[in-house]
């Protein structure tokens, strides 16, 4: 095995020296290794501890997922029972959207309600196992889930 396939192996791999590193001066890469990981234990402990703008958007980006995880699972438990065809037309979806935009932000969680919602009623039933059209896409849940990963 040679050098590399070991450090491969084990993981002890040493940090890789880029343009930038040799532009800044010898010790580039391993300043800003380190910095890059505390910036990383600070961002870590921020999250944990929920403090600070930090823990307040990991709040905010879990309650959206939750939000949307809670309607994923309440469209696939319809998939037997709701009809195929959609049962709203592009203009009443447009319409329960709506067309004007608010004056500021909207909490990430009150968008996917939103989106939901309004989106729902005009959606096709393509998964329900009783759709008979063409091939268009789509996604099986553990797909979807490993996209949330990355």
């Amino acid at each position: 095995m040679t050098e590399r396939e070991t450090a491969l192996d084990t993981g002890d791999m040493p940090e890789r020296e880029t343009v930038l590193d040799r532009a800044a001066g010898d010790g580039a890469a391993g300043d800003r290794a380190a910095g890059d990981r505390a910036a990383g234990d600070r961002a870590a402990g921020d999250r944990a501890a929920g403090d600070g703008a930090a823990g307040d958007r990991a709040g905010a980006d879990r309650a959206a997922l939750d939000r949307a995880a809670e309607h994923a699972h309440r469209w696939l438990d319809s998939l037997a029972s709701r009809p195929v065809p959609p049962q709203a037309s592009v203009a009443e979806v447009v319409k329960e959207l709506g067309t004007e935009l608010p004056d500021g932000p909207t909490p990430a969680a009150e968008v996917i309600d939103l989106l939901a919602g309004a989106c729902e009623p005009g959606l096709t039933a393509m998964p329900s196992g009783r759709f008979y059209g063409m091939v268009i896409g789509g996604a099986h849940p553990a797909a979807l889930a490993a996209d949330w990963l990355v």
